[in-house]
């Protein structure tokens, strides 16, 4: 079993970052979850940008915090996200989510050498090779003011 959070349970814990990244060359609002074993992408995300999914050799359970389980299937492998102008790899479980257009979990911040810094909203990057940078993010405070490129979509879409 893995698990994955919400906007609401990131809001209540306090100890993520948030903030908007590029993958594969499309705007996501992404989470950095330390809680999250692994790392996830939202099925409308996946639609949005068209993304070629493989399936997984089993199927995931996926546990949130507040004790929902979801089903995952199928992967988005060999991925990329843009961090600090430096393109960094990612393989993504296909998952059922309203909050975040991307999770980015333990699996990607061990391999990336990456630590959450709360207090100011930072994710610190130490790679092995080469120089430390990092990603500020907006703070999970305003994500309540911040909708992702897709939903902003859909809204305009619908006549909002």
């Amino acid at each position: 079993m893995v698990f994955s959070t919400t906007w609401r349970e990131a809001e209540k814990s306090g100890t993520m970052v948030t903030g908007t990244l590029s993958i594969l060359g499309h705007h996501a609002l992404v989470l950095f979850d330390s809680g999250s074993s692994h790392s996830f992408i939202s099925t409308v995300f996946v639609r949005h940008a068209m993304l070629d999914s493989v399936p997984l050799p089993f199927a995931l359970s996926i546990s949130t915090p507040s004790g929902e389980i979801m089903l995952a299937t199928e992967k988005i492998k060999a991925c990329q996200v843009e961090v600090a102008n430096r393109a960094l790899d990612v393989t993504l479980i296909i998952l059922v989510m309203r909050d975040f257009d991307v999770i980015l979990g333990m699996d990607w911040l061990a391999a990336n050498h990456a630590s959450i810094d709360c207090s100011c909203n930072e994710v610190i990057f130490n790679p092995p090779t080469g120089a430390s940078f990092k990603f500020k993010g907006v703070g999970i405070v305003v994500l309540c003011k911040v909708i992702s490129a897709l939903k902003a979509s859909r809204l305009f879409d619908q006549g909002a």
